[in-house]
């Protein structure tokens, strides 16, 4: 169930796009995934994963070091902060989210830190499907493009990657603070 549920469903990603000596950001990394299985398997690349939670990084430390994996940074801060941040703000070539958050809430909050060419890709459940098509052409609002909805090859599961392409850059108002997108979205 773990094997399936967790490792496989992250390592998917590797059939679809080449990681190579990219860039990665995983935002709300939380128990590792898919930021461990997609460190492993790709040695050359290099992994920053970000989370609200210490608690949670302190867990996935622990594992970063007991795996001795030299690819992969943690840190501690909100991804509304960081993406404000020049360090981070369109540098990555990859940045991915699984079980983060609604459809329009994941475009602002990741969107703002994939690169001109780069992508960002979400892993969802079913329910992401109704909200790409309520919330059809959000993307463009952050300089971006919905490129390929990928339906997972998983037994039992009803999982999709969701790929959106960077073409523009990001208005600096992006992303509000957690609370506005919220509201904005009418999400509370």
């Amino acid at each position: 169930m773990v094997m399936q549920k967790h490792i496989e469903d992250s390592l998917v990603l590797n059939e679809h796009i080449q990681l190579g000596s990219k860039k990665v950001l995983d935002v709300g990394t939380g128990g590792g995934f898919p930021l461990l299985p997609l460190a492993l398997s790709n040695p050359t690349a290099s992994f920053i994963g970000i989370d609200s939670v210490q608690k949670k990084l302190t867990a996935v430390a622990d594992m970063v070091a007991k795996l001795e994996l030299t690819n992969v940074e943690l840190i501690h801060e909100r991804a509304e902060t960081l993406a404000h941040t020049p360090d981070y703000r369109e540098q990555f070539d990859v940045v991915v989210s699984r079980a983060f958050a609604k459809w329009p809430v994941n475009l602002e909050l990741c969107l703002p830190f994939v690169k001109i060419g780069g992508v960002f890709v979400a892993y969802g459940g079913p329910s992401i499907l109704s909200e790409i098509e309520k919330y059809k052409n959000l993307e463009a609002q952050y300089g971006a493009d919905l490129d390929t909805v990928i339906t997972l090859e998983l037994p039992d599961s009803d999982k999709y990657l969701v790929v959106v392409r960077k073409i523009a850059k990001c208005s600096k108002n992006y992303p509000r603070n957690y609370k506005k997108v919220r509201v904005a979205f009418d999400l509370i």
